[in-house]
């Protein structure tokens, strides 16, 4: 996952770069046009800038916007993805302590279960053993009341 993200990180660096490069290419040509605007004031200049150059520049525009607009949310979209790679990194870190922590337990639970045997083996033992020493002492008690 590290390495989609920084071929992601790289991807948007290179086009930053291009969106910066188409920038100042545009504005090179506004410079241009700026510079010969002041020189050329016919009719013909005015039709060449209102049919293909005016219509050119504000499309060069929308999509040096859209551009950056898309260069944003590629970030975005890059931050959440470190975010969610992060979140999977401690998702992953705390399953294997649960892991652990489930694997103490089930031994736990099995020494605890071995001792309820052995006490429900004592407790048997202690019941059978009472009935015994009762029946004992009524003997004993019977045995001293014809003495």
């Amino acid at each position: 996952m590290k390495e989609k993200i920084d071929y992601v990180k790289k991807e948007i660096a290179s086009e930053r770069e291009e969106i910066d490069f188409a920038k100042r290419e545009f504005q090179k040509l506004q410079d241009l046009r700026s510079d010969i605007q002041a020189v050329w004031r016919d009719e013909s200049t005015y039709e060449l800038n209102s049919k293909y150059l005016d219509p050119c520049a504000e499309d060069d525009d929308h999509a040096l916007r859209s551009l950056s607009q898309q260069n944003l949310a590629l970030e975005q979209a890059n931050n959440f993805l470190e975010t969610a790679n992060e979140h999977a990194q401690k998702c992953n870190q705390l399953s294997t302590e649960i892991r652990e922590f489930l694997d103490v337990t089930e031994q736990e639970n099995q020494k605890a279960q071995g001792y309820h045997n052995e006490a429900e083996k004592y407790y048997s033992s202690s019941e059978s053993n009472l009935k015994q020493s009762e029946s004992l002492c009524l003997h004993a008690e019977s045995l001293m009341a014809t003495a």
